[in-house]
C-alpha cells in the first residue's frame, strides 16, 4: 500500500488530497484519481461550488469612467461619472482651483491630473503662472491636490500639456507656444520637478506638439511649414531630434492616431516609423482630425467656419494605410474641444454634450445635452482627447 499526493491550484486557493493506492493499482487509476481532484477544483470556480467562488466571479467589474471638465469662467474642475451603457453624465464631485483652468491632462497610467493656467499677455483671462496637480481616486473620480501644488513654472500662458507614454515626464507649451517647459513626475506622489531642456531641443520654434505611444514627440514649427519627429530620452525626458519634413503651410494642426502609426499635420498624412522617426507621406490630401476613437477606426475633427460656428466632422480610418474618408454628415454647434470615452462608445464635447457612436458607421446620435460651457476636458481611464483652441490633452 502507498500514498500519492495530488493537488490543483486556482486563483482563489489550492485544492489537495492524499489518495491511498494499493500496490497493484495501475498508473491509469492514479491518473483517473488526479482528474477527479482537478474536476472538483474547477467546479468550485466555474459552477459556484462555494459562496466564496460566486462572490469572486460577481465582483469582477469594468473600470469606472469619468470625465473632468474645467468650466468656462470659474475656478473649478468638475468630475462627471460616465454611464458606459447609456452615455449619461452625472456630476459627482468638484474641486476649486486657484485660478481659471484652460487645459488639462491625465497621465497615461491614470494616477494624476494636471491643469494649466497662465497670465495671458493680452489680459483676457486671469493667471498665476502655475500648474495644478491632483491625484485621481479611481473609484470615485474625486480629485485631491498633490502635495506641493500649485507648482510655480514661470510661463506666461499655458497653451498645451503632454506627457511621455510612460507618464514620467510632463511637457508644457507656453508663451503662445514659443516655449517648451519640461518636468519630471514623481511616480509616487505626482509632484513636479523642473527639467532642463538642452539647446538642441525645440524651445522656441514649436507651434504644436504631441506625444506618441512609441516614446516619440511630433511637432509643427511656428511657421507651419515643418513637421519634426523627436525621440524622448527615457532617463532625462529630453527630446532628441530625428527628422524634419516639409508640410503644406496652412493653419497649424497636428494629431496622431491611437496606434501611433499615422501622423496628420495640416492637410497631409504620414506613416511614422517607430524605430527611426521617419515619416512617409500618405497619398492624397488628408483632413485634419482633432481626436480619435480608441476602439473603433473613426476620427473626428472640430473646425470653425467663417461664421464662428463650430462643426464636428467624422472620418473612417483605414488602419492599413492611414487614409481618412469623410463620414456622411457633420454636427454643428458651439463645440471647441472634445473626447471619445475609453469604451469608444461615446463622444463628449465641450458643453458636456454626449453623442453615441454608431459602431458600424461612426455616426453620432445625441444622448445628453446639458448646458455647461467648458474650455477643457480630460478623461479617466486616459485616452487621446482633443486639441482645441486653448490646448490639448493626452491619450
Amino acid at each position: 500500500m502507498g500514498w500519492t499526493d495530488v493537488a490543483a491550484s486556482s486563483s482563489t486557493g489550492i485544492y489537495s488530497a492524499r489518495i491511498l493506492f494499493g500496490d497493484r493499482m495501475s498508473r491509469l487509476k492514479e491518473f483517473e484519481a488526479l482528474l477527479i481532484v482537478l474536476a472538483y477544483a474547477l467546479s468550485l470556480l466555474g459552477c459556484g461550488g462555494s459562496s466564496t467562488g460566486r462572490q469572486s466571479a460577481q465582483s469582477i467589474s469594468i473600470p469606472k469612467e469619468f470625465v473632468f471638465a474645467a468650466q468656462t469662467g470659474t475656478n473649478s474642475i468638475i468630475t462627471f461619472s460616465l454611464d458606459t451603457r447609456t452615455g449619461k453624465l452625472t456630476e459627482v464631485a468638484s474641486v476649486s482651483t486657484p485660478n481659471v483652468v484652460n487645459n488639462m491632462i491625465v497621465d497615461p497610467r491614470g494616477r494624476f491630473l494636471y491643469a494649466g493656467n497662465g497670465a495671458v499677455p493680452f489680459g483676457t483671462l486671469p493667471g498665476d503662472t502655475s500648474l495644478y496637480g491632483y491625484s485621481i481616486n479611481p473609484s470615485t473620480g474625486v480629485l485631491t491636490p498633490i502635495t506641493g501644488s500649485p507648482f510655480a513654472v514661470g510661463y506666461t500662458f499655458s497653451m498645451e500639456l503632454q506627457t511621455d507614454s510612460n507618464g514620467k515626464f510632463l511637457y508644457m507649451g507656453g508663451s503662445l507656444f514659443n516655449t517648451i517647459t519640461a518636468f519630471s513626475i514623481d511616480q509616487q506622489t505626482g509632484a513636479l520637478s523642473p527639467l532642463a531642456i538642452p539647446s538642441n531641443n525645440p524651445v522656441s520654434k514649436v507651434a504644436e506638439f504631441i506625444a506618441t505611444k512609441n516614446g516619440m514627440m511630433l511637432s509643427v514649427s511656428t511657421s507651419g511649414t515643418t513637421l519634426s519627429s523627436w525621440d524622448i530620452d527615457p532617463n532625462t525626458g529630453a527630446w532628441n531630434h530625428l527628422i524634419d519634413i516639409s508640410i503644406p503651410n496652412q493653419s497649424v494642426t497636428l494629431a496622431v492616431d491611437p496606434s501611433g502609426k499615422f501622423v496628420y499635420a495640416n492637410s497631409a498624412g504620414f506613416m511614422l516609423d517607430p524605430a527611426t522617426g521617419s515619416l512617409t507621406a500618405i497619398s492624397g490630401q488628408q483632413p485634419a482630425p482633432t481626436f480619435f476613437n480608441p476602439v473603433q477606426p473613426f476620427a473626428y475633427s472640430i473646425d470653425v467656419s467663417s461664421s464662428s460656428k463650430y462643426a464636428v466632422a467624422g472620418f473612417s480610418l483605414n488602419t492599413s494605410n492611414g487614409q481618412l474618408t469623410p463620414l456622411p454628415s457633420a454636427i454643428t454647434g458651439g463645440f471647441a474641444t472634445g473626447t471619445v470615452d475609453a469604451s469608444g462608445k461615446f463622444v463628449v464635447l465641450c458643453g458636456m454634450q454626449v453623442f453615441a457612436v454608431d459602431s458600424s458607421t461612426g455616426g453620432l446620435t445625441p444622448v445628453q445635452s446639458p448646458s455647461l460651457p467648458s474650455v477643457a476636458l480630460a478623461t479617466y481611464p486616459p485616452v487621446q482627447v482633443s486639441c482645441g483652441p486653448l490646448g490639448c490633452s493626452q491619450f
